[in-house]
């Protein structure tokens, strides 16, 4: 059965490859006709298999445009002192929140905001981020990568020790994006949660991946949506937000938090 599920997603996604081949700016009409053809999920898959191969400023970002969008609007509106991101692999949206963060107005009294970078590796992420952890532009946020284990209760504790005193009576946007696994996302919420202020915005990412229609290989991993649903029961005082439903599709299904008391 998954093998058959496998060749008819090829099979659209090479249906909605070629129909892109073949439009014609002489016949327009053709464009609107491609559209009709395609599902949501359709076009989900294709954004699937496309995104992996992404980049921005050169380092790698699988990011959907519509939850780049959805990021963006968040950060214009809520302007955040500090941005936290659980999960960095090689850098891509770290720089990325770098460049939104640099374009917000200044903050009172001259204060750069901070973005802070966690990972269970993180010498990939230096080298690709070395001219932003150097930077002194008083509008670019200050750069700071941490080394931890989600699945190490020692790392976690010193590695919050460390971030705390940033995140302390700020606004605090935390976006959880580690391992998908439901003791990873266990771990980052109930460590990191608390940082986040009234007002404030919590992220759990690729929480598709606990919904069967979009799993797209079996070896994705499991989880992040379970743990979510289990924190959310525990935490009345977090509530979704369909902010990120707006543009029709989405990695992060109910992903979108924030805290109202």
């Amino acid at each position: 059965m998954s093998n058959l599920f496998q060749w008819v997603r090829r099979r659209r996604l090479q249906r909605m490859e070629r129909g892109e081949a073949q439009l014609s700016i002489r016949q327009p009409e053709q464009l609107v006709q491609s559209w009709r053809r395609q599902r949501l999920l359709d076009l989900w898959q294709l954004q699937v298999e496309r995104h992996h191969a992404e980049q921005y400023r050169g380092i790698p970002m699988a990011k959907f445009p519509q939850d780049l969008w959805s990021y963006e609007g968040l950060i214009d509106r809520y302007q955040p002192d500090v941005v936290m991101e659980v999960g960095i692999f090689q850098g891509g949206f770290s720089r990325w929140l770098f460049d939104r963060l640099h374009l917000l107005p200044p903050r009172p009294e001259g204060r750069r905001r901070h973005l802070i970078g966690l990972d269970l590796t993180i010498e990939t992420a230096r080298g690709n981020l070395r001219e932003q952890l150097l930077s002194e532009d008083p509008r670019d946020p200050v750069l700071h990568l941490h080394q931890c284990d989600l699945t190490n209760a020692e790392q976690v504790r010193a590695t919050k020790q460390a971030i705390s005193p940033l995140c302390s009576g700020s606004k605090l946007l935390l976006i959880e994006d580690s391992g998908h696994t439901e003791a990873t996302t266990r771990s980052a919420l109930a460590a990191f949660s608390d940082l986040v202020p009234i007002g404030g915005w919590l992220v759990v990412e690729d929480t598709c991946v606990d919904l069967e229609a979009l799993r797209q290989e079996q070896t994705w991993p499991r989880g992040a949506l379970t743990a979510l649903q289990q924190f959310l029961d525990q935490h009345p005082n977090f509530s979704v937000n369909t902010v990120n439903h707006r543009y029709g599709i989405t990695c992060h299904p109910y992903g979108f938090l924030q805290r109202t008391h």
